[in-house]
């Protein structure tokens, strides 16, 4: 369309979400400014380079005025209260100056929306996969699309979040997993002495019925060269992207993405700011299998806290309602073994359990 009204330059409000946390992930991420800049680094790939060759194509030249140095070094240095307004209001120093300059309120504090929705685009995808018979708006995508497939390796870290992403992703079809990559935890126990979790990295590879292409322990990630030879290794196989089940640990999301980066491969994250309660619900209501992996020691005397026992969602709930109902918990002091199941039916593992206290406090079922 603006081709054909002889449009040769536009200008796009790419970067405002990432400057001024405009998304709704920075309501629970613990450093704003930090996460603005993560997103800022990750752009090209997820949005830069999707605008620019649509724009090439036709012929129209794009600029990005929120992208300029000097923009987008003053927005880093704005404090965090001033982008989420009492944690419910974001962008609100853009909103604010909207004000300032006369707009209404209805305008300056409407809340986001996708281009997609308000475009009624999505509105109009979703009638043409109806009257085309298909269920799901992918399908109908798919079908006219045929994208060739992705080759996918998985990070996996003995996390119940591992297993999740990689459902995730494996419901996008041409979404082909090939292989995985290790990584360890290890975990300080009362007396001093350490623990690791490899034999669960291990029974997560053969869940998913995929090879183990290197192993190397998360927390070195940055200072030794085995994880980068791993995403070589995986590189070698002819891999597009790389599955991570990261959640709210921007540093170390940040120290895969740029690895990936340094060798053009893409990073998946599809759990990114999906917070533990939330995770909980969605997997018990998709019939994944949950047992309790750690939790505070006092608590191992309520009936509800048994290491052995599959979590049912009403148990879940009950949980859930305990730690919040304390001061001295939040939702991360509670943490469950995912062992299978699932809509697509992963095979069910059995945990020979030993319980172990860490040096947090926590009951650990090792």
């Amino acid at each position: 369309m603006a081709k054909e009204d002889g449009i040769t330059l536009m200008l796009s409000g790419l970067g405002s979400e990432e400057c001024f946390a405009g998304y709704h992930r920075f309501y629970n991420t613990h450093d704003i400014n930090k996460d603005c800049i993560s997103g800022l680094l990750r752009m090209y790939y997820e949005d830069l380079l999707r605008d620019y060759v649509a724009s090439d194509a036709h012929d129209i030249e794009l600029r990005f005025p929120y992208l300029t140095y000097e923009v987008y070094q003053y927005a880093l240095s704005i404090p965090p209260a001033l982008k989420i307004k009492d944690g419910a209001i974001d962008k609100y120093c853009i909103r604010s100056v909207a004000r300032l300059l006369g707009l209404p309120d209805q305008t300056c504090f409407r809340k986001k929306s996708g281009a997609q929705y308000g475009s009624r685009f999505d509105s109009a995808i979703e009638k043409l996969s109806k009257r085309n018979n298909h269920r799901f708006k992918s399908e109908y995508l798919h079908k006219i699309i045929n994208p060739s497939k992705i080759l996918y390796c998985m990070l996996l870290d003995g996390t119940k979040e591992s297993l999740f992403a990689l459902h995730c992703i494996k419901l996008q079809k041409q979404k082909t997993f090939i292989a995985a990559i290790g990584m360890y935890k290890e975990f300080e126990l009362a007396d001093g002495t350490f623990i690791n979790n490899i034999d669960i990295v291990n029974l997560q590879s053969e869940i998913a019925s995929l090879n183990i292409l290197k192993i190397t322990k998360l927390k070195d990630i940055d200072t030794t060269n085995e994880f980068e030879q791993s995403l070589l290794m995986a590189k070698n196989l002819e891999v597009d992207s790389i599955g991570y089940s990261g959640i709210s640990n921007t540093d170390e999301r940040d120290c895969i993405q740029k690895i990936c980066d340094k060798h053009s491969l893409k990073i998946h994250i599809p759990l990114w700011s999906n917070g533990n309660w939330k995770q909980m619900r969605q997997l018990l209501q998709m019939d994944f299998r949950l047992v309790l992996k750690k939790i505070p020691a006092e608590l191992l005397d309520d009936q509800l806290f048994c290491f052995n026992k599959t979590i049912t969602l009403q148990e879940g709930y009950k949980i859930r309602d305990i730690v919040e109902a304390s001061n001295d918990y939040n939702e991360y002091d509670i943490d469950f073994h995912l062992l299978g199941g699932g809509p697509s039916g992963l095979p069910i593992i059995n945990l020979r359990s030993t319980i172990v206290q860490l040096k947090s406090g926590h009951l650990y079922n090792h």
